[in-house]
């Protein structure tokens, strides 16, 4: 039995930048994100988490919706499993630079969304 390799390429993909939540904000931003998006012009969401005494605010990179009504990454351009690419790359919050390409979770994510793992 032969099996067939999977090529894992970001640029026919984008699969991670579909934001799973219903909520205008998706990837979690750090200090060094917001030094990172400097002038960018990205919006930037302020997300209240409300748990315990102290409610903590969490700044996350925002969100729109593409033409088959799914919530993307505000950099994300193109289409997802065709031609895709990240607006902001070489300055991509740290999230984004940990993502495994052909790891767990992006095999899960191309899994929801219908490519093949």
């Amino acid at each position: 039995m032969i099996s067939a390799t999977i090529s894992y390429d970001c640029q026919t993909c984008g699969a991670c930048c579909q934001s799973p939540w219903t909520g205008d904000g998706y990837v979690t931003l750090y200090d060094i994100d917001l030094d990172r998006l400097a002038g960018s012009g990205l919006p930037i969401i302020e997300q209240d988490q409300s748990y315990g005494d102290s409610p903590d605010v969490i700044l996350k990179l925002s969100t729109r919706i593409d033409d088959r009504g799914r919530r993307m990454c505000m950099a994300f351009s193109g289409t997802i499993g065709e031609s895709s690419a990240c607006a902001i790359y070489d300055h991509r919050p740290e999230a984004c630079r940990h993502f495994e390409i052909g790891g767990s979770l992006c095999r899960d994510k191309r899994r929801q969304l219908g490519l093949p793992v």
